[in-house]
């Protein structure tokens, strides 16, 4: 297959994008104005000595850090904005002495869960796209202990959200092709059909609902977990689902509606969707529920 590249240039990939991050990504996140409206704001003389005594003092980030845990724990988040202003000042504290501290265990464990906590917070809030894309390029550059658990997201990100449908799918074929070949045919169909069409949109949901059988019983930071946690929550749902009823609508003119949510959307659509969507539904004289694409009078789409 022409897109898959050799293994010495997926050598090559990687260290390019692992040298790009630790010298553009990390000035992005030390350098990110939102960061400096945070609570540890450096314009303030008190926001300096805090900054300072978190970059020197290892106890005093776990305690920063249990804090946030303890609030996103409890549902006791008031201010979503506010809270993730603080996840994101404790990541740039994280990165501005990460090298002087890549050896310590501790320390890593704590940016591990700093960054698995942030990843959480910001997928259940519906993706922040800068912050999200950072916070994976964070672990799995530097090799957190999590990283193999998040890498089948962040190949989906690359496709999905960036079109970057080279890099995503060399780092699929690296990591996949030999060691797991459902996932790999999992990441490669899905990112072909959002990016490039290559089958029916309504694949990509019979995809994602294989995705979700494999979860059942699975721990919550399953890779399969964190994958399908992501596009539920993700706008590519709403892209796929428009995708599809396009596509549907220039094939029929009506469609039974427990054939299309059951079978096409595997039911991650329902009547009340495709009537927000301006779509009509009927009920016909024998009592089945239709969706009604076209009016078969002037071949016109229903209002």
């Amino acid at each position: 297959m022409d897109y898959v590249a050799n293994k010495s240039d997926l050598s090559v990939i990687v260290a390019r994008r692992r040298e790009k991050f630790s010298k553009g990504a990390r000035d992005r996140i030390l350098n990110d104005s939102l960061n400096d409206t945070a609570l540890l704001s450096r314009s303030s003389q008190n926001g300096t000595a805090g900054i300072t005594a978190l970059q020197r003092d290892q106890s005093k980030r776990v305690q920063f850090f249990k804090s946030l845990k303890d609030e996103y724990d409890q549902d006791a988040i008031n201010d979503p904005k506010g809270f993730e202003l603080k996840l994101r000042k404790l990541r740039e504290i994280i990165v501005s002495v990460y090298d002087e501290n890549r050896r310590d265990s501790q320390f890593l464990q704590l940016a591990e869960d700093a960054y698995i906590l942030s990843y959480k917070f910001m997928v259940e809030h519906h993706n922040n796209s800068a912050s999200l894309v950072s916070i994976l390029e964070f672990m799995i550059n530097n090799n957190l202990k999590c990283s193999k658990k998040f890498l089948p997201t962040y190949i989906i990100y690359i496709t999905h959200s960036l079109k970057n449908l080279e890099t995503a799918l060399q780092l699929n074929y690296k990591y996949y092709y030999e060691t797991d070949s459902l996932l790999y045919y999992t990441l490669l169909r899905s990112s072909l059909i959002y990016v490039q069409s290559t089958e029916s949109p309504s694949e990509w949901f019979k995809i994602l609902a294989d995705i979700k059988i494999a979860i059942v019983g699975a721990d919550e930071l399953s890779q399969e977990n964190i994958l399908f946690q992501y596009l539920i929550n993700s706008e590519h749902m709403e892209v796929m689902k428009l995708k599809t009823l396009s596509h549907l609508s220039k094939c029929f003119n009506q469609l039974p509606l427990a054939y299309a949510v059951d079978q096409l959307f595997c039911n991650f659509i329902d009547k009340s969707y495709l009537i927000r969507k301006g779509y009509k539904v009927d009920t016909t004289k024998s009592g089945t529920v239709m969706i009604i694409f076209k009016d078969r009078s002037n071949n016109k789409p229903s209002s």
